[in-house]
C-alpha cells in the first residue's frame, strides 16, 4: 500500500549506472534540493536574508534530515519535493506557469510518501490563489502537469485502490 516513486527512481539510477554510487549520492542531493527550495520559498515570502539563512540551516540540520544522509529512505526526498512545491507555488503570483512544475513536484512528493499530501495541497492552494485570474492561458500546461504528476506519483494510489 506504499507509494514507490523514490524507490523506482533509485532503482533506475542504480540500473543505469550499474553501480550503487547513485544510491549514496541521492539523499545528499535531496538535502541540497531541500535547502535551495527552502531558501527560494523564504525569499519569495520576502524574509530577510539573515532570517532565511538561519531558517534554512535549521531545516537542513533537522535530525530527520541528517539521519537519512547515510541510507536511502523516503522522508528526506518527500520533504525536498514538498519544499519544491512551496518554492514554485510562492512565486506563482509573478509567473503562473510555475504552477505546472509545482504540480509535478507535488506528484513526486506524494508518490514518495503519503505524509506530505496535506501540505502539498496547501502549498498548491497558495499558488493557485496567488495566480488567480491568470490561470486560463496556462490551463493546458496545468492539465499536462496533472497528468504527469499522476504518472509519477498518483499511479500508486490507483494501483492500491484496485488491488486493495
Amino acid at each position: 500500500n506504499y507509494p514507490l516513486t523514490d524507490e523506482i527512481a533509485l532503482s533506475w539510477l542504480a540500473g543505469i549506472a550499474r553501480s550503487f554510487a547513485p544510491l549514496v549520492l541521492w539523499n545528499p542531493a535531496m538535502l541540497l534540493l531541500l535547502g535551495v527550495a527552502s531558501w527560494v520559498t523564504l525569499r519569495n515570502l520576502e524574509v530577510s536574508r539573515a532570517a532565511a539563512m538561519v531558517a534554512v540551516a535549521a531545516i537542513v540540520t533537522l535530525p530527520l534530515c541528517i539521519h537519512q544522509l547515510s541510507e536511502p529512505q523516503t522522508d528526506l526526498p518527500a520533504f525536498a519535493w514538498l519544499a519544491c512545491v512551496a518554492a514554485l507555488s510562492t512565486d506563482a503570483g509573478r509567473t503562473p506557469m510555475l504552477l505546472a512544475p509545482a504540480i509535478v513536484a507535488a506528484g513526486l512528493a506524494v508518490g514518495t510518501k503519503t505524509t506530505p499530501a496535506v501540505l502539498v495541497a496547501a502549498a498548491l492552494g497558495v499558488g493557485v490563489y496567488l495566480a488567480r485570474g491568470r490561470l486560463r492561458p496556462v490551463a493546458s500546461w496545468l492539465l499536462l502537469a496533472f497528468a504527469l504528476a499522476f504518472a509519477v506519483g498518483g499511479i500508486w494510489y490507483a494501483r492500491n485502490l484496485i488491488q486493495h
